[in-house]
C-alpha cells in the first residue's frame, strides 16, 4: 500500500511541475522505431527555440513529434519526419525530454 502512495504521489509532483507523458501518432523516429510505437515525456510550455524537440498537437488532431526550424510569435514551422507543418504557438504541447520506446505499441492495440 505504501508504494501505491509514493508512486500516486511521484505523478502528481510531477504532474504540477509541468511534466507530461504522450502517446505520438507521427513524427520522429528512431533507431528503436516509430512516433507510433513509442511513449514520450514532455515539459509542458508553448515557448520554444530554433531547434528544440517539441511534442505538438498537429492540424488533424492527432499528437506529433518533431523539431523546430522556424518560430515566430503566432507559429513555429515543425519538422515532423514525413513533413513539414505550420504549427500555432497554442498547439505546442512541450519540449521533449525523453523517448520510451515500444510501450506504444500495447497502447495502439487496446486504442489510446
Amino acid at each position: 500500500m505504501q508504494i501505491i502512495a509514493v508512486v500516486v504521489l511521484l505523478v502528481i509532483i510531477l504532474f504540477v511541475a509541468g511534466i507530461r507523458v504522450a502517446h505520438p501518432q507521427l513524427g520522429l523516429q528512431s533507431s528503436l522505431g516509430s512516433a507510433k510505437t513509442t511513449l514520450v515525456i514532455y515539459k509542458s510550455t508553448n515557448t520554444v527555440d530554433k531547434n528544440s524537440k517539441v511534442v505538438v498537437k498537429v492540424n488533424d488532431g492527432q499528437t506529433g513529434t518533431g523539431i523546430v526550424r522556424a518560430t515566430s510569435d503566432e507559429s513555429v514551422d515543425v519538422n515532423l519526419n514525413i513533413k513539414f507543418e505550420i504549427i500555432p504557438t497554442g498547439d505546442i504541447k512541450g519540449k521533449l525530454i525523453f523517448v520510451i520506446p515500444f510501450i506504444g505499441v500495447i497502447l495502439g492495440v487496446i486504442g489510446l
